[in-house]
């Protein structure tokens, strides 16, 4: 059975990676952020502002324990919110139960997606910062060590595709019936 999950900075393209992926593998895909605000009817970014960080990351702690048991018995791959494994545990029940990929890329990496994709400094942690690049390189340096202990490492390309090829030719020689 197939269990992985993506973990990583926002914008890395852990989404849009964990999509390509199922598809290639005909597995389910489950969004951290996507099934909170399917099950909450609210975005991510009103649950941040009205409960605040410290309340989300506990919701988010109890989503990761309802998807790891609703989806047991079944292949999937997970994508998960870039503050998610930092917080309560997260990763070690991530490392039990997924396949943890570490979705890697340098501080150039997320200046250009700033700069093409400007609807991201509207994400909880950049929407009030005065310097967003500076707040992901703060936050990258504060996550880096609980993103480490995935138990696998994957530098992310600018070119999408290359780092979806790399990703499956990995994962087509990993095992995965632990």
């Amino acid at each position: 059975m197939m269990k992985i999950a993506l973990v990583g900075m926002s914008m890395v393209g852990k989404t849009t990676l964990a999509q390509k992926i199922a598809l290639n593998y005909g597995i389910l895909h489950v969004d951290t952020d996507a099934y909170i605000e399917q099950k909450y009817n609210t975005s991510i970014q009103n649950l941040f502002a009205k409960q605040g960080e410290d309340c989300f990351r506990k919701l988010e702690h109890e989503i990761l324990i309802e998807i790891l048991n609703t989806f047991q018995s079944k292949s999937f791959i997970l994508s998960c919110g870039g503050g998610l494994p930092c917080f309560d545990n997260n990763i070690e029940l991530l490392n039990i139960h997924t396949y943890t990929i570490y979705l890697d890329a340098p501080l150039s990496f997320f200046e250009l997606q700033l700069k093409n994709n400007p609807e991201w400094k509207n994400r909880p942690l950049l929407k009030q910062s005065k310097n967003p690049i500076c707040t992901i390189q703060n936050l990258f340096e504060q996550r880096k060590p609980f993103y480490e202990q995935a138990k696998y490492k994957q530098t992310v390309h600018l070119d999408i595709n290359q780092t979806f090829d790399e990703l499956i030719a990995h994962l087509n020689i990993s095992a995965f019936d632990d």
